[in-house]
This record gives structure tokens, C-alpha cells and sequence, in this order.
């Protein structure tokens, strides 16, 4: 399903309008949002039933250490591997972050109270635990998290919007790696990239895609299409301003 809706969203979004992509797009927010409003509501719910609560400390405190443990050595362990095949190393900051922001929430509750009763006789223990679990990622390392990302300093992306020449210089880079791996005799992932470009243009795009969105997927015509619309709403903006300069000055 993951996958299917990653590949499928830029067909969705081509061939609706944009006010239809919007409203799609805050309609599942909306969605999302009520889903884990409704999830954390159950998990509150559990919270004060007397029937599932287990208590055993020493389970509990070891799940907990167990859980930050496997989760840096998993984290490290992968960032290693990754790093030999970067040109940009992900830092130890970096790593530290996303060891520690492991939280958990209501699919180890959803597991835990999936088990069966009749097989696993101490199933009360593992909700309680998974509860405990939850509470403790959720709360204590969520609200942490933001203060130590500010106390280690760690870099944000910055979000900045690409200019045309910029865009142009990417598609000049692709098409220069495709045309070195090709002449080399190597084939690389802008080889590859380029091969399914070439396939989904040629089959994907007639199946999935109306006429009408296939021109405006257009490259030339969609940086046209975007920097009208950049220039339209700078002009808006402009207008507005002065009109508020004349209401003030009334």
C-alpha cells in the first residue's frame, strides 16, 4: 500500500486540478490527525483499566533499557554501513538524534494486545509494559526531544525555494552522468533513472496520465506555469498591501 500510493501520488496529483490536490491533501491531514486523536484516546482508555495492569518492575526497566540499547546499536550499526557509501557522512549528532527519538505508540499496544490469551498466559504483562513503553517514548522523549536538538545544535535543512537556473543546472547534471556512466560501460543509478524515466514516459504516462496532464508535466511549461503563478501572487500581494496603506491613511 506504502508503495503503491509513493508511486502512484504524482499521476493523482497530474491529473486533478490543483484547488482538487489541496483539498485532498488537508482532507487527509484532517484524516490522519482524527485517527491518532481517536488511537490515544483507547490507549488513555487502557490506561485506567484495572483488569490489564500487570506490574512487574524488573520487566518493565529491562524492556526499557533493552529497547534504547538494540535501538542505538541498530542506528549506529546501519549508519556505518551507509557512511563507507556517502559523499555527505551523517554525523555523530546526527546518529545520536535518531537513536533517541525512537518512539513508540499504538501499533506496540495494537501487537500486544493481538496475542492470544490461551498461548501466551502473561499477554495482561506485555499490554502493561507495551502501555508503559508507550507513555514513556512518547511523553518523556517527546518533549525532550526538542531541547536537545537545540542544546547539541544540530543542523536543519534549510527550506528554500529552487530557482530556474538551479533547476537547470540539475537536469544539465543528470543528463552529463547518464552520458559519462553510458560511455564508461558502468551502470549506475543515473542509468537506471534514466531508463525508467524513458519506460514511464513512454508506457506509464500514456496509461495513467489524460492528455491534458501530460502536456502541462511538461518541463518547460510547468517552470512557466510556476513562475506565472509566482508572479500573480507577488502582484496580489502588492495590491493588497496598498490597499491597506489607503484604508490606514483614511
Amino acid at each position: 500500500i506504502v508503495f503503491c500510493g509513493m508511486c502512484c501520488q504524482k499521476y493523482i496529483n497530474t491529473n486533478m486540478d490543483e484547488r482538487s490536490v489541496t483539498t485532498v491533501r488537508y482532507v487527509m491531514k484532517v484524516l490522519a490527525n482524527g485517527s491518532e486523536t481517536i488511537i490515544f484516546v483507547f490507549l488513555g482508555i487502557s490506561a485506567i483499566d484495572k483488569t490489564i495492569w500487570v506490574w512487574n518492575t524488573g520487566f518493565i526497566l529491562l524492556t526499557l533499557f533493552f529497547i534504547f540499547v538494540y535501538r542505538f546499536i541498530g542506528v549506529f550499526f546501519l549508519t556505518w554501513i551507509l557512511n563507507r557509501y556517502r559523499l555527505v557522512r551523517v554525523e555523530f549528532i546526527d546518529q545520536l538524534i535518531m537513536s533517541y527519538g525512537g518512539l513508540r505508540g499504538a501499533v506496540a499496544y495494537g501487537l500486544a494486545t493481538m496475542l492470544d490469551e490461551a498461548k501466551i498466559k502473561e499477554k495482561n504483562l506485555m499490554v502493561c509494559t507495551s502501555l508503559i513503553v508507550v507513555y514513556f517514548t512518547v511523553i518523556l522523549q517527546g518533549i525532550t526531544m526538542k531541547p536537545l536538538v537545540n542544546w547539541l545544535k544540530v543542523k536543519r535543512a534549510a527550506v528554500t525555494d529552487i530557482t530556474l537556473v538551479e533547476k537547470l543546472q540539475n537536469k544539465v547534471f543528470d543528463h552529463m552522468l547518464v552520458a559519462i556512466e553510458d560511455i564508461s560501460g558502468q551502470i549506475g543509478h543515473n542509468y537506471m533513472r534514466d531508463k525508467w524515466n524513458h519506460f514511464e514516459e513512454k508506457w506509464m504516462s500514456r496509461i495513467l496520465m489524460k492528455p491534458s496532464a501530460r502536456k502541462s508535466r511538461d518541463y518547460v511549461f510547468n517552470v512557466f506555469h510556476q513562475l506565472n503563478l509566482k508572479d500573480a501572487m507577488s502582484y496580489v500581494e502588492e495590491v493588497r498591501s496598498k490597499i491597506s496603506l489607503e484604508a490606514i491613511q483614511v
